[in-house]
C-alpha cells in the first residue's frame, strides 16, 4: 500500500499517553520516509479539513477513531490506541507497542482495509455532514418520561411510545442496542437494524414498526408530534436536536468507511464484546465495543 498523503490525528486529552504513542507513530512514519501532517482532532471540523488526505492514522482510542470518521470521505484509515490500560480499542488495528509492525504488515499488503456500513442522517431543513459508524440515539430532550414516536417505513405508518430509538450498524451492533436485546450482526453484513426500548404498550398488542432491519435503498422516517428530540451520534460525540413534528430520514450511507483491521477482526470482535460484559465496563455507551 503506497503511502502517500497521510495525516495523523491525535488526541490532546490522554497526556503522556498520547505524546509516547504520537511520538513511536512520527519516528515509524520518519524511518520509511513518509510525508504527512499531524492535527489536533479538534481541528477536523469538516471533510474538507482532510480531503487532501489519503491515509488518515488516528492516536487515540475509539472515541478518536470515532469522531475522525464522521469527516472520512473515501480515505483509508488506521487507527492506533494510545492507552491501552484505559481503552478497549476494539476498532484500533495497531497500539504504540506494535505499530512498527503492525505498519510493515500495511506497506506490505498484508493487512487490508475492511469496508464497513455507515448511516446517514438527515432533516427536513438540516443535511448532516457526516455519517454515524457505530449507532445514533433518539431520545426526549429532556430525557425525562417517554417519547412519543411517528415511524413510517415503506408503506407502514405507526405511532408509539418509548424511552428512545436505536439504529445501528454491524460494526455497532455489539454495543447499546444488543442490550436492550437486538442482534448482533456480521461485521461485514450491509443492513442496519433499529429498535425501539421502553415500549409503553398501551393494551393493543405487538407493534409491526418497533423493530426491524432497513437494507440498501431503503429509508425510515421518523418524527414525534409532540417532543423535541435529541439525537445522539455514536455516543457523545456528535448530538443535534430535533424540533417536534420535524422529520428525520435513516438511510445507509453510500459511502462505506475503509478501517485498517486485522484478520481476525471477527474473533477479536467476540472476545472484546465477553471481556465488557465480564467487567462491566459500562455496556451502554462503550464506543470499544463493536
Amino acid at each position: 500500500m503506497q503511502m502517500d498523503k497521510v495525516c495523523v490525528i491525535f488526541y490532546e486529552g490522554e497526556g503522556d499517553q498520547v505524546e509516547d504513542c504520537l511520538s513511536i507513530v512520527i519516528k515509524v512514519l520518519n524511518d520509511a520516509k513518509v510525508i504527512y501532517s499531524i492535527v489536533s482532532r479538534d481541528k477536523v471540523v469538516s471533510t474538507a479539513r482532510l480531503a487532501q488526505y489519503d491515509i488518515i492514522i488516528t492516536v487515540g482510542g475509539d472515541g478518536t477513531l470515532l469522531g475522525v470518521c464522521h469527516y472520512v470521505s473515501g480515505q483509508i484509515v488506521i487507527g492506533v490506541n494510545s492507552n491501552l490500560e484505559k481503552s478497549v480499542g476494539g476498532l484500533c488495528v495497531a497500539n504504540k507497542l506494535n505499530f512498527k509492525e503492525i505498519f510493515n504488515d500495511i506497506i506490505g499488503l498484508k493487512l487490508y482495509p475492511l469496508e464497513l456500513v455507515r448511516i446517514k442522517v438527515s432533516s427536513d431543513t438540516l443535511l448532516v455532514g457526516h455519517s454515524a459508524c457505530n449507532d445514533i440515539m433518539l431520545v426526549k430532550k429532556n430525557k425525562m418520561g417517554l417519547l412519543t414516536l411517528e415511524v413510517n417505513f415503506g408503506c407502514l405508518k405507526e405511532q408509539f411510545k418509548c424511552t428512545s430509538l436505536i439504529i445501528s450498524t454491524p460494526c455497532g451492533s455489539t454495543g447499546i442496542i444488543r442490550d436492550f436485546g437486538g442482534e448482533k450482526i456480521g461485521i461485514k453484513c450491509s443492513y442496519l437494524q433499529w429498535l425501539a426500548t421502553g415500549l409503553w404498550n398501551m393494551n393493543r398488542g405487538e407493534y409491526l414498526l418497533a423493530s426491524g432491519i432497513l437494507k440498501a435503498a431503503e429509508k425510515i422516517y421518523i418524527l414525534s408530534p409532540d417532543h423535541d428530540i435529541a439525537v445522539f451520534i455514536d455516543g457523545n460525540y456528535c448530538s443535534f436536536s430535533l424540533a417536534k413534528g420535524m422529520q428525520l430520514s435513516v438511510e445507509l450511507s453510500l459511502e462505506k468507511i475503509k478501517l485498517v483491521s486485522s484478520f481476525d477482526m471477527e474473533k477479536r470482535r467476540h472476545m472484546i464484546d465477553l471481556l465488557c460484559r465480564k467487567r462491566d465496563l459500562n455496556p451502554q455507551g462503550k464506543s470499544g465495543r463493536f
